[in-house]
């Protein structure tokens, strides 16, 4: 029934010419309320009505006719991202925190290289973050307090621009890729409260703004590089309960 009520109402806002974005964009949004339980959001306001612009939709910024930001926190959702959400080829900003959203991201996911905010802590996903280093104009990615598991890619510093690295508290392992330390422009970098092992990397010395570094609660050994105080804007460290020398 919800899949006929949704066909309706694309066919109804392409109608009445009131969708002011593309085809594409509209279907996502579609879908992305089915798959989340739109109908138990705290807010939908005028999402999926006929005759209300999507512009007009709570959450939804659009932008030239796309759709270009996303702000659904705090909002009750739950389920799962549907693959169509990898059809927001425009998307800038990406705003799901503090929800109950499961399950793992869609390989579709990786597909909006044009995100540079992605702000999805607080949720329980699930799975790998082995092609995060797709969307590789990524200013902050924030995936704290999820279930996240394997290993963080070397690839990972393709995402050359990345000023906000948060991980904590989910349930990475391996080790810290020595390729790390490629970002250069990254000012926090909290991977604590994980599984990883083997030493701290001493490429970590090449990130010159970092400002905070939290690696607290995993399974780190062998010494704290020297390298990592070439960092002179270094403020705040936090390497507890790991079984450093």
């Amino acid at each position: 029934m919800k899949k006929i009520t949704s066909a309706l109402f694309i066919m109804c806002i392409f109608i009445t010419g009131y969708t002011q974005v593309t085809e594409s964009d509209s279907l996502a949004l579609v879908a992305i309320y089915n798959s989340t339980k739109g109908d138990e959001w705290t807010n939908k306001t005028n999402w999926l009505q006929p005759g209300q612009p999507v512009s007009t939709w709570f959450g939804i910024t659009v932008t030239d006719d796309v759709v270009t930001q996303i702000n659904l926190s705090d909002n009750n959702l739950s389920g799962y991202l549907p693959p169509e959400i990898g059809d927001l080829g425009n998307l800038e900003v990406l705003y799901l925190a503090y929800n109950q959203l499961t399950g793992s991201l869609p390989a579709e996911f990786f597909n909006l290289t044009y995100l540079l905010y992605l702000y999805m802590f607080d949720n329980q996903l699930t799975g790998s973050i082995s092609d995060i280093y797709k969307l590789s104009n990524l200013r902050r990615l924030i995936l704290d307090n999820n279930q996240f598991s394997g290993t963080i890619p070397a690839e990972i510093e393709n995402i050359k621009h990345l000023s906000v690295l948060g991980l904590q508290n989910n349930q990475l392992e391996g080790s810290i890729p020595a390729e790390i330390g490629n970002l250069i422009n990254i000012w926090d970098l909290n991977l604590a409260y994980n599984q990883f092992t083997g030493a701290i990397p001493l490429e970590t010395g090449n990130m010159t703004k970092l400002r905070r570094i939290n690696l607290a609660g995993n399974q780190l050994t062998g010494n704290i590089p020297p390298e990592l105080f070439n960092c002179a804007e270094l403020e705040n460290i936090n390497f507890s309960n790991n079984q450093l020398e």
